[in-house]
């Protein structure tokens, strides 16, 4: 396995385990490809644990922890940010046609790749600063996202619908109906 493991220590004593104010996982995994997931959860699933997930854990309700979980942590998984113009490039890397084609029929000239690791500032600076203020790109590109940029662009945002009330939700819609292709971890 190729991934980092630590178990929350709080103090010196495991007197914190048992605090029902604390909503702490038992063990926090931090996954550095797919295959670590797949085996974090048929490690779970054997031994009867539930598992939180988070990237960056903004989450006012908590839900990116759950006491007594093993919490997948996927900040160290890829980072993509790449854009890729579908209506102006010919080679496409392997896995961006399939999105391309899905692009260019819903009239979008260009994709952006997304990791399950990755926050919006990463993803904003790649489109907004990279490429829209290069003076070598004529096109410039709009991301409908999230507000803050230390929230997740693949994670809870983003299965909540991803609101962008305030980037373009209005004249672009939610950050789901943006999605062109989606890879899960089953």
């Amino acid at each position: 396995l190729h991934f980092f493991f630590f178990f929350p220590v709080v103090g010196t004593s495991d007197s914190w385990k048992n605090d029902d104010k604390l909503n702490l996982p038992e063990l926090v995994v931090q996954p550095f490809h797919v295959g670590d997931i797949s085996e974090v959860v048929k490690f779970a699933t054997e031994h009867e644990i539930e598992i939180s997930v988070k990237t960056s854990g903004h989450s006012y309700t908590g839900s990116s922890t759950k006491k007594g979980s093993i919490n997948l942590n996927l900040r160290k998984l890829p980072k993509y940010s790449s854009i890729k113009e579908c209506m102006f490039e010919t080679n496409l890397e392997a896995g961006f046609e399939g999105a391309c084609k899905l692009a260019i029929a819903r009239n979008k000239p260009a994709v952006v790749r997304v990791g399950g690791g990755q926050l919006w500032h990463e993803v904003l600076t790649a489109v907004s600063i990279t490429w829209n203020d290069s003076v070598d790109e004529e096109r410039k590109y709009h991301v409908v996202s999230g507000s803050a940029f230390t929230v997740s662009a693949a994670g809870g945002w983003l299965a909540a619908g991803g609101n962008s009330g305030n980037n373009g939700m209005r004249l672009y819609g939610m950050g789901i109906d943006q999605v062109l292709r989606i890879e899960m971890v089953l």
